[in-house]
C-alpha cells in the first residue's frame, strides 16, 4: 500500500488545528510507526490515511488515487481495502489481538468467511501460523 499526503492540514470543527503543511510518503511494503503526546494528531493522521476525515487543504492519495476525488462509492470500495483499528474501547478479555487486527478485512470478506475468522484466524501468513502453533 502506498500511502502520500502533499501540504496537508486538518482543522477539527472545534477549530483545533490537528495538522498543518504534512508532507509524508508511505511506500508499498514499509512499516512506520506514528508517535507522540496525547493531543499531537495521531488519531487524526490515522484517520485522515484511512480516509474517515477529509483535510481542510493539501492532497491525500491512497493507493495511487486522490480520495478526495473518487466518488462516494469509489470511496468506500478504497476504504474496504483499509484497515484501521481503533484502541477505545479497549479489547474485550477473551479476544486476541490477532481477531482485533484482521476486523479490518471484514471489508474484503463475506459473511461466512468473516463468521469463521472468529474460530480460526485466516489471514495471517504460515510463518507466524507455525510459529504460534496455529497449524
Amino acid at each position: 500500500m502506498t500511502l502520500q499526503l502533499t501540504g496537508v492540514s486538518l482543522t477539527h470543527s472545534n477549530g483545533v488545528q490537528a495538522l498543518r503543511g504534512l508532507d509524508l510518503h508511505i511506500g508499498a511494503g514499509e512499516q512506520v510507526a506514528i508517535i507522540g503526546p496525547s493531543g499531537a494528531g495521531k488519531s487524526s493522521l490515522l484517520n485522515l490515511l484511512a480516509t474517515a476525515l477529509r483535510p481542510g487543504s493539501g492532497e491525500l492519495q491512497v493507493l495511487g488515487k486522490r480520495a478526495w476525488q473518487l466518488s462516494a462509492g469509489q470511496r468506500q470500495r478504497l476504504r474496504a481495502r483499509i484497515g484501521l483499528v481503533h484502541q477505545s474501547p479497549p479489547l474485550p478479555p477473551r479476544q486476541r489481538v490477532i481477531t482485533a487486527v484482521l476486523a479490518g478485512k471484514l471489508g474484503q470478506w463475506g459473511l461466512g468467511r468473516s463468521l469463521l475468522n472468529l474460530l480460526h484466524p485466516l489471514d495471517i501468513p504460515a510463518r507466524v501460523r507455525r510459529w504460534r502453533g496455529w497449524t
